[in-house]
C-alpha cells in the first residue's frame, strides 16, 4: 500500500503529463489553424487574380451562411465551384458531408482538399478550361 504523501506524488506527476499533452494538442490545433489559414489565402489570392468571383466564409468569426457549406465558392461564365479546405488530419464535419453530398446530388463540382495545388487545379478544371 501506498501513503497519502506518495499518492499525491504520482496524482501530480500524472496531472503534469495530462497538462502537458493538452498544451502539446493545443499547440497542434493552432498550428493547423495557421496552416489552414494560409491555404485559404493563397486559394483568396488565386481567385483574385485571376477575376475569378467568389464568397469566401470568414475564418475568425461565426458564420452566417448555411452551416456546413463549402469554404470558397467560385464562379465564372455560368459555372459554379465549390472548395472545401482542410488540413491533412482535418475532417468534415457531419453538416459538411451533408452539404458536400447534397452539391454532388445537384451536380455541383466540389473538392475537399488539403493541398493548393489540388485546389487550383479542380479550379482551373471546373471554371477556367473550355468543357
Amino acid at each position: 500500500m501506498i501513503s497519502r504523501n506518495e499518492f499525491r506524488i504520482m496524482l501530480d506527476r500524472v496531472e503534469d503529463k495530462c497538462s502537458k499533452a493538452q498544451k502539446a494538442d493545443a499547440a497542434l490545433r493552432e498550428e493547423e489553424a495557421s496552416l489552414e489559414s494560409e491555404l485559404h489565402d493563397q486559394v483568396e489570392s488565386f481567385l483574385r487574380r485571376n477575376g475569378i468571383p467568389y464568397i469566401h466564409s470568414r475564418m475568425d468569426r461565426r458564420s452566417t451562411i448555411r452551416k456546413g457549406w463549402p469554404d470558397f465558392t467560385a464562379m465564372r461564365n455560368s459555372r459554379v465551384a465549390c472548395v472545401e479546405l482542410k488540413t491533412k488530419n482535418g475532417k468534415l464535419s457531419a453538416d459538411q458531408q451533408e452539404v458536400v453530398l447534397e452539391l454532388q446530388r445537384a451536380g455541383v463540382p466540389i473538392t475537399v482538399c488539403s493541398n493548393l495545388m489540388k485546389a487550383i487545379r479542380f479550379l482551373i478544371e471546373n471554371l477556367l478550361e473550355e468543357k
